[in-house]
């Protein structure tokens, strides 16, 4: 089975559920290019989108924690040519996406999260490090953050 490198950074993504409207918090990991964070709804090569990419398509207003830093940001679907600019760049970058892809016949989302304000190495998440999942808490200023096996996730 293929996995992610060892040390592939993550990004905390915080969505509304669509089914229940609580706050749902997810690991992902992320690949930045142009100043922007870019997460794939690949679920190890799964038959389904994962449960944030819907919870996107409903409302798109997420809340993003990269290291230390966070952010409130309306999440974009990248669509056709920007999208398979985007999907090249993350497969050079971790071929393990590919790999994923080739387990499914359904096209990954990418959605791109843009930090407010910031450019250049302003946004450079390798400064920060990888976010850890065990940051998620189960009750915040944002709602009810749970990282659970739910309909929303």
């Amino acid at each position: 089975m293929t996995s992610l490198p060892r040390r592939t950074p993550l990004i905390l993504l915080t969505t509304t559920g669509a089914k229940t409207g609580r706050s749902r918090t997810v690991p992902l990991a992320y690949e930045r290019f142009d100043d922007r964070y870019h997460v794939v709804g690949a679920v190890l090569g799964a038959p389904r989108h994962p449960g944030w990419y819907h919870n996107i398509l409903t409302d798109p207003r997420v809340t993003v924690e990269v290291g230390s830093d966070r952010f409130d940001i309306t999440a974009r679907v990248l669509q056709g040519e920007e999208r398979d600019r985007i999907w090249t760049l993350l497969t050079t970058a971790n071929p393990g996406f590919a790999e994923f892809q080739g387990q499914t016949s359904r096209i990954f989302p990418i959605i791109e999260v843009t930090p407010p304000g910031r450019t250049g190495q302003d946004a450079d998440a390798s400064a920060y490090g990888a976010a850890r999942p065990d940051r998620v808490r189960e009750e915040s200023t944002h709602g009810d953050r749970q990282r659970s096996r739910h309909p929303d996730h």
